[in-house]
Formats: structure tokens, C-alpha cells, sequence
């Protein structure tokens, strides 16, 4: 009997769900129940993958339809999307019968034969994991890059072997449920309150960050940030191998940017060596420098030679929506930071502009305060466009803290007509919205996109 010989529950109709049933039809597995809120059609727009869908005579869809408990009852396997969280109705019918619930991420670790570099943290990850996939390649060593990145994890399964590996960046909805996932390298990039609404507390989101590492032994290695105390606070909760990164000291094993010369070190018990200099990035701002450290240093904890690992990291040239160059419109600089989508996010943005700002704001309330942006604001930006659910709540922030150049648009496309009014040469429009796209948009990849497209009209 294999795992496929099973009745399979798949609840979460977006792209990893999508991916799950694709792989699980792929590999004929007994039967499929597939299940959403939504109907078929706003969850799977293009008639001939419904159509596809339909014909599959394993594959039962639960599409918009109110699911008895006697049907979760038939399944072997729950296996949810990184949308559903724990308390939803049909994870806890699951396990009410005592049927497995895994998450999308923790099935494909459990079928995939190539280890796993798994990247987590607030910020910073999408960045650290594309460059590691890069240094892998770099390396001519087989590589899926997947996770919360884009592409799901089950879509790398069948794509790399035992002597390749799977790069994933993993969120803490993927990590919520997890309870064997298991990667052979892991990087915490930092820690600071987000997806509240989700998790109910900081507290909860950290301890759910630092699942990432629960299974990990002394053959396996986590890389931390030493400048974020939560993040480094794993230290003591791990039974690996420790590597830290740093931009504002040295480390005795790990490796860390110096300010007094500009170099990247690494360094092993205390012995240093110069890898490469800040200025040799083509990723400008110190939090790039810190990615670049972590992919570094996980190309060094696979073993890979310093040599090509550095060869990668000069050649990368950074990753779309996040602090990505868009276009210059009347010696106006437009930046899609779509990605930005909590407030520490933002504010690495905003420092890293070296010209006045008209700075977008606003999207899903995901329970946050914005009050840690003013000071960056007051500093950077001569103009907030604020948009989305969160409109009111920034707008009210920036009136306490006496910043009274605002206005709220109703749509992006009042978005960026408003910022093409408002900014002047020499200035730059930034997207940052310091908040997730859920409110108008699927993803913050279709915002960012939206956003583009706008400003080529112009």
C-alpha cells in the first residue's frame, strides 16, 4: 500500500490547493474530496482546468456547498491550505474523528526525497530564499524554489532528488500546524508583530516562528539573526547547530557586515574571512546586506565552496514587488514595494529612498498599529495616499502625530493619478502599503502588478 492509496480531504481551493489535487491526480491517488467557501468558478477561473476538474473520477468537489461531517468522515488525510486556520470547522470535524490534519507544506517534506533549507521570519525571506535558490544554481545543484514564494511545495516534490533541495519559504500559517516538518537547514530572519488577526498575540506568532526548528537535531543547522532578540532567543529552544548573522557585530560562528570597512565576513570559531564588500551588491540597503548573509550562509552550511557562493550573490539583482524600480515619469521615480506588507517592512522601504517621498499606504487589516512608521515618516515622506480597509485607521495615526498630508483614494487607479499629481521631479512614489493585499486584491503580487500597469499609463 502507498501513502496515494487513500482518501485524501483537501480544504483550501487557492494555489497550493490547486497544486495538492494536481499532484494527488497526477499520482492517482483513491479518492479526492476538494473543498472550499467559494463556488468553483471564483475559485478556479479557466473553464477547462474546471473542466478538467470535473471529469476526474476520484476527485469529488466541495465547491461552495455546506460539507457534512459524515464526508469528512471518509477521509484518511486532511490536508489544508496556509488560508485555513486551525479553528476552522472542518480541521476540528478532523480531529474530532481522529483523521489526520497536515499542512500542504509538511505533506510535500513527507513525500520529498531532497532536504529542505526552510526560510522563515517577518521580513526579508521572500529576498533570502530567492537568493538561495540562486546560490544553489549557482552551485549546479538541482534546485526548487517553492514554499510561500509562489510556487507550493508539493510542486517541487517530483522536481529534485536526494542530491538536490528544496528552498521554501515558509509563513506562520504554513508552520501553524505543522508537527513533523523537518529541514535540514533553517533561518529565523527576524521576528516583529504581525498576522495578529490570525494568531491572536505576538506571543502565539512567535512561538509559532519557532516551529520551524522543533525538530531539528544536532546533524541539522538554524541560522539566526544576533541583532533580533526573538530571533536569536531560538538559540537556546534548538538542539542544531548554530550559525548568526549581524550587521552591527561581530559573531564568534556565523557571519556579519562591518561598518568600519563595508566587508561581508564569514567567520568559524572566531577566524574571519573577507567573503565580499557591501558595495559589490547589487541589492542596495543594510537589510539586503543581511539577506545576503543569510543566503551565504546557507550556502556554507550545505557545503557548497565560498567561491561560487559569492559569485551568485554579486550577480543577484534583487526580487519583484518588493523595493523593485517600476519607472521614471517627469523625473518622478516610481517603486513597487508591494511585498511591504507590515510596518517593519515599510520602514526599511522609506530608509532606503534617498529621495522625497509620496508614499502609498494602506490594504487588509490584519489587527496591527501603524504608529511605528511616523517617525520614518515624518523623516521620508512629504505625502501619504492612504487606500484600502485600513485607510481610516492610518489617517487617524497621522492626525495625532500632526502629518496632515494625506488623502484617500477609493481604488489604485485613483492611486496613481493622485501620486502623479502630487509628486514632483526629483521625488519618488513608493508602493509600501505596510499591509496585506486581501482587501482588493488576491495577492500582493496582483497589487504590485495592478500598480505597474497604472504607472506605464501614464
Amino acid at each position: 500500500m502507498t501513502v496515494f492509496d487513500q482518501t485524501f480531504f483537501v480544504l483550501g481551493a487557492a494555489r497550493s490547493g490547486v497544486a495538492l489535487v494536481d499532484y494527488l491526480l497526477k499520482h492517482d491517488a483513491k479518492k479526492i474530496f476538494f473543498a472550499d467557501n467559494k463556488p468553483i468558478q471564483e475559485c478556479i477561473a479557466n473553464a477547462a482546468e474546471r473542466e478538467k476538474y470535473v471529469a476526474a473520477p476520484n476527485l469529488v468537489l466541495l465547491m461552495g456547498t455546506k460539507i457534512d461531517e459524515e464526508i469528512i468522515a471518509e477521509a484518511d488525510l486532511l490536508i489544508t491550505s496556509p488560508s485555513v486556520p486551525p479553528a476552522n470547522a472542518i480541521v476540528q470535524s478532523a480531529k474530532k474523528y481522529n483523521i489526520p490534519v497536515m499542512t500542504e507544506i509538511e505533506f510535500a517534506y513527507t513525500l520529498g526525497k531532497a532536504p529542505i533549507i526552510a526560510i522563515t521570519g517577518t521580513n526579508g525571506k521572500t529576498t533570502t530564499t530567492t537568493l538561495t535558490g540562486e546560490v544553489m544554481k549557482s552551485a549546479q545543484i538541482p534546485v526548487c524554489v517553492g514554499g510561500n514564494i509562489g510556487t507550493p511545495l508539493i510542486s517541487c516534490v517530483d522536481e529534485v532528488g536526494k542530491d538536490g533541495v528544496m528552498v521554501a519559504e515558509i509563513s506562520s500559517y504554513q508552520l501553524e500546524l505543522c508537527e513533523v516538518f523537518h529541514p535540514k537547514i533553517a533561518v529565523i530572519t527576524n521576528i516583529t508583530p504581525d498576522h495578529l488577526d490570525r494568531h491572536g498575540s505576538f506571543e502565539e506568532y512567535t512561538r509559532v516562528k519557532y516551529k520551524i526548528t522543533a525538530h531539528q537535531g544536532p546533524q541539522d543547522v538554524l541560522i539566526l539573526n544576533a541583532d533580533d532578540d526573538l530571533a536569536r532567543a531560538a538559540e537556546e529552544l534548538t538542539q542544531a547547530q548554530c550559525l548568526l548573522f549581524s550587521t552591527r557585530q561581530k559573531v564568534h560562528n556565523g557571519a556579519y557586515y562591518s561598518a568600519q570597512d563595508g566587508g561581508l565576513y564569514l567567520v568559524r570559531d572566531g577566524a574571519e574571512t573577507l567573503l565580499m564588500y557591501q558595495k559589490e551588491l547589487k541589492i542596495p540597503g543594510l537589510h539586503n546586506a543581511a539577506n545576503a548573509l543569510c543566503a551565504i550562509l546557507a550556502g556554507y552550511a550545505f557545503g557548497l565552496e565560498l567561491s561560487q557562493i559569492i559569485a551568485a550573490v554579486k550577480a543577484f539583482g534583487g526580487v519583484a514587488h518588493r523595493i523593485e524600480y517600476v519607472d521614471t515619469k517627469e523625473g518622478v521615480d516610481y517603486i513597487n514595494d508591494s511585498k511591504g506588507t507590515n510596518t517593519d517592512a515599510t520602514t526599511i522601504a522609506l530608509k532606503a529612498m534617498s529621495k522625497p517621498v509620496v508614499l502609498i499606504l494602506g490594504g487588509y487589516d490584519k489587527g496591527g498599529e501603524f504608529d511605528a512608521l511616523m517617525p520614518v515618516i515624518k523623516e521620508k515622506a512629504i505625502f501619504v495616499i492612504t487606500v484600502g480597509a485600513t485607510a481610516e485607521k492610518i489617517e487617524k495615526m497621522l492626525q495625532e502625530n500632526e502629518f496632515d498630508a494625506f488623502v484617500r483614494a477609493k481604488d489604485y487607479k485613483e492611486v496613481v493619478a493622485l501620486a502623479h499629481k502630487k509628486a514632483k521631479a526629483g521625488q519618488v512614489v513608493l508602493l509600501s502599503p505596510a499591509c496585506a493585499s486581501w482587501d482588493m486584491f488576491s495577492c500582493f503580487e496582483e497589487r504590485g502588478e495592478v500598480f505597474k500597469e497604472l504607472v506605464g499609463e501614464i
